[in-house]
């Protein structure tokens, strides 16, 4: 009787420690799946960070990829580009843009400013820096530099890249092709007594193109400048940028602003 009674303690006591070990493997088994269910959790919000940061680097301009020879140095509604090269023309450079930004930062009229680069495969790159001006009086600057040697290129060398042999006859037929494009009418009021008649002539004037005006180059070698051209409302000359096929360059994608 007694050995009976052993026997079933030992009996109901073994059933005990078996369902303890059955409870600790589910208990282990739960968390195990309860930190799966956490890094799962984490890792998804992680990817979501992500993924929403490159979003919103995407859509910003300030998070505009820049190549790695000009970077931007400015701030808030000001875009200024620098450029990165150890030369001492690439120095002047920067010391000129850093002037203009320090001077625009103190002039209520000029709240604002943006820039536009282009590299061509033989290293020739040409940055428009321009100050934004509250009633379309921009003002524009134009800086050409190899990157190779830290040279800076004249009108002559640009127009020589280009394959252009005489820059104000190029010039010249892109002005009539941008003007194609917003003053349709342009040519029937040349030599008339409509008021617009006047800014057309100051478009082509050799006083605005010339040997010395503001020209660079784009990304595929197309020589373009910057010149005042007549407003399609005909109130005034603005500045414009436009390659030598009347292309509207202000009108691209790839302007920090």
């Amino acid at each position: 009787m007694k050995n009976i009674k052993i026997i079933a303690v030992l009996l109901v006591f073994s059933a005990f420690l078996a369902g303890c070990g059955k409870a600790g493997d589910e208990a282990a088994h739960t968390s195990d799946e309860t930190v799966a269910e956490v890094t799962e959790e984490e890792t998804a919000a992680s990817v979501t960070t992500a993924v929403e940061t490159t979003e919103t680097a995407g859509t910003s301009q300030t998070q505009r990829d820049l190549p790695e020879w000009v970077f931007d140095c400015g701030s808030g509604d000001y875009h200024v580009p620098q450029l990165t090269m150890n030369s001492i023309y690439a120095n002047e450079i920067n010391q000129e843009i850093s002037a203009i930004y320090e001077s625009i930062q103190n002039d209520d009229h000029y709240n604002s400013s943006k820039y536009i680069t282009f590299l061509t495969d033989d290293g020739i790159a040409s940055v428009v820096f321009v100050e934004n001006g509250e009633w379309d009086d921009d003002i524009y600057h134009v800086y050409v530099i190899n990157i190779n040697n830290g040279n800076v290129l004249t009108n002559e060398q640009i127009a020589q890249a280009a394959g252009v042999d005489d820059i104000r006859t190029a010039a010249t037929a892109g002005a009539e092709g941008w003007l194609d494009v917003h003053m349709s009418n342009w040519r029937d009021l040349i030599g008339t007594d409509d008021y617009r008649s006047g800014l057309l002539e100051d478009t082509f004037s050799e006083d605005r193109l010339n040997d010395d005006m503001m020209i660079g180059l784009t990304d595929d070698s197309q020589i373009f400048f910057v010149s005042y051209l007549a407003s399609q409302g005909g109130a005034d000359c603005y500045y414009e940028i436009y390659d030598a096929r009347g292309n509207d360059l202000i009108e691209l994608d790839s302007w920090v602003n």
